[in-house]
Order: structure tokens, then C-alpha cells, then sequence
């Protein structure tokens, strides 16, 4: 498909005059619905009698971002998720108007039931389907909020699962481990996530966990990646004070997206549920029971295509998509120390 070129104006005074869920309604219907008349977007959308507007208002949001003539009904058969995965792809900056098409699949999927959990850890990563109730939800006071502990128990923790590695990889994959509170704006907690971030990118080069998409953003030249954790409030039901590199993953945006918003099931923690006393199984145990054996094809792609090493994969669902998490091995380490730890805690 051929995506013409954005002509962005600089007139903003219409497009802030409205919400996000405003806008995005004017983009569905210019792109996926059909209705391309200025003055009808006004009329149907912004709720305005266009005798007086003349389409100026819904015109000058579309042409804010650059959606002229050439885009009018660009996505008529084409799903939005469909829509986002293509301008993801597309050498221009789309970051404005995906922002706006994710919101629309959010709406589209608010009315989905949440699956039950059917254990402690299906509170950590739960199935659902993508409703959330938890937005201006309180902290529990039960939660662990003392990160510097959390990090001592989890260091703990992985040290029992390595202690038979070599003293040099014991301590690389220990040194990796980051915690940090989740809503804290310090300095040092910023350069924490960063930190975070930078595990993910050397770990996995920007390649996306479950598609291995990414592309090579244009201002510094690095693999273009987002930075998706478990404890995503439109993701978990058990709400957390931290993350960690255990918890992170790299993912495109349309995994991301897909994760958040759509149908997803985690199928190794059904695994996991089979694993009597899981949290105190070794971790050779643990993996044999939950990772996705590979064919040395897929293995000898991800080495030579996306540089990783040690490739293990956990068996999930996304839309009801048979798919697979790709982890390297000590990311793999850290994950299965922090299911164990919250199993213990929880």
C-alpha cells in the first residue's frame, strides 16, 4: 500500500481546542468510515452546524498532522490495528496519529469481559481482555514498596538458580538486575529506567520479542523499540509499586499495543500452574516444562539476523494468534526468579 505524503499545517488552535477521543473520532471516520466531507465531520463528529464552521474546524485537525486529500479513506476495509502495523512500517513519523488510532482500539475493546486468574501468578500476568477499572485505584498497602529490599531478595533469589554458572556470567547477569518505583520522578529513578531500557537494547538490539520487527530510527540511528512492562496498568489486575528488568520487555508498538489492548493469554503460566511447588523448582525444571522447544532454523535466525544468544521462547496467544515470547537466557533467569519471588510473596 502506498501512504502519501504528510503535509502538515502549523495552525494548532482547532486541534487542541478538542479532546484526544475527539480527534481520533474525526480520524476513523476520514480514513476507515467513509465520511470525508469537511462539513459532515463537523456535523456528525464536533456536534457544530456547518452553515457557520464550512468544515474549517474538522479541516484544520486533519491538516494539523497532515492529513490532507490524498489520505481520505486510505483504511476503508482495512482494521485499525491493520492501519497501525502500516504506518509503523512507513519511513515518516505517523507517532501522532498511531497515538490517536491506539486510542480508538482501546474504545473499541473496553467492553471486553477480563478472564478470571486462576492463580497468584495470573495476577502478576493475567488473560484479559483489554478493560481496566484501574487507573485512579489506590496503591494496596500490602504491595512491597521498599525497592531496595525487593532488589536484595530478588539478587537472593537468582543467585540460587546460577550458583552452578561461572563466577564472570553469574555476575553479568546479577549486575543486570534493576529496580525501580514505579511512580517515582527522581533523578536517580529516571536514570534507572533508562537504565532498564538500555538492558533491553543491548539485549535485544531494538528486535521486537514476539515479531522481531523494528526499524532504524532516522534522528540517531538506533533500532526503534518500546519499552513494555508486566505491570502495565491496562495490563495486570495486582497493582505494583516497581519494575524491573525481570518484568520488561522489548516490544515493536504493534505488540505493544496488541498486548495492552487486545485479547491476550499468557500460555505458560497455564505451565506453570502444572509445576508443583514452582516456587522453589530449580531453573533447568522450570524451563523444561515451560519453553517452546525451537528448530535450529529459528535459533540460527536469531543469531545471525538479531545477534542474540541462548534463545528460549514462552508459548502465548495474542488476538487468538498462536505466538511466542523470545528471551535470551538471562533474561529468561531473571523472569522465572521473579515469578518465584512473587509466588513466595504473593
Amino acid at each position: 500500500m502506498r501512504i502519501p505524503k504528510l503535509k502538515p499545517s502549523n495552525r494548532s488552535g482547532e486541534y487542541y481546542s478538542y479532546s484526544k477521543g475527539v480527534r481520533a473520532k474525526i480520524f476513523e471516520f476520514f480514513l476507515f468510515k467513509g465520511i470525508t466531507k469537511h462539513r459532515e465531520l463537523d456535523e456528525k463528529v464536533l456536534n457544530l452546524n456547518s452553515t457557520q464552521t464550512k468544515g474549517f474546524e474538522s479541516m484544520n485537525i486533519l491538516h494539523y498532522i497532515g492529513l490532507k486529500k490524498d489520505f481520505k479513506n486510505l483504511f476503508l476495509e482495512i482494521s485499525v490495528r491493520e492501519a497501525i502495523s502500516i504506518l509503523e512500517k512507513d519511513t515518516q513519523d505517523f507517532t501522532e496519529l498511531i497515538e490517536h488510532l491506539e486510542y480508538l482500539v482501546l474504545e473499541q475493546t473496553q467492553s471486553a469481559k477480563i478472564n478470571e486468574p486462576i492463580s497468584r501468578l495470573q495476577e502478576q500476568i493475567p488473560k484479559h481482555q483489554a478493560k481496566t477499572t484501574q487507573y485512579d485505584e489506590k496503591l494496596n498497602p500490602d504491595i512491597i514498596t521498599d525497592e531496595e529490599l525487593y532488589q536484595k531478595e530478588f539478587i537472593q533469589k537468582v543467585q540460587e538458580d546460577i550458583k552452578e554458572f561461572e563466577e564472570a556470567k553469574q555476575n553479568e547477569i546479577l549486575e543486570e538486575i534493576v529496580v525501580v518505583r514505579k511512580k517515582s520522578n527522581t533523578k536517580k529513578s529516571q536514570e534507572q529506567r533508562q537504565t532498564i531500557k538500555d538492558y533491553l537494547s543491548d539485549t535485544y538490539k531494538g528486535y521486537c520479542q514476539i515479531c522481531g520487527f523494528t526499524f532504524r530510527k532516522v534522528e540517531d540511528g538506533k533500532n526503534s523499540f518500546e519499552m513494555f512492562n508486566w505491570n502495565d496498568k491496562r495490563v495486570v489486575k495486582k497493582k505494583k509499586s516497581f519494575i524491573t528488568t525481570a518484568d520488561s520487555l522489548c516490544l515493536c508498538r504493534n505488540c505493544s499495543a496488541n498486548i495492552k489492548w487486545g485479547a491476550f493469554e499468557p500460555i505458560f503460566i497455564d505451565k506453570i500452574n502444572t509445576i508443583e511447588n514452582f516456587a522453589n523448582k530449580n531453573l533447568d525444571e522450570v524451563k523444561e516444562v515451560i519453553c517452546v522447544e525451537l528448530e535450529d532454523n529459528v535459533v540460527k535466525k536469531f543469531k545471525d539476523d538479531y545477534e542474540w544468544e541462548d534463545i528460549y521462547a514462552l508459548e502465548v496467544t495474542v488476538n487468538d494468534e498462536p505466538k511466542n515470547i523470545y528471551m535470551t537466557n538471562g533474561h529468561l533467569i531473571q523472569f522465572i526468579a521473579y515469578l518465584q519471588l512473587e509466588e513466595k510473596i504473593g
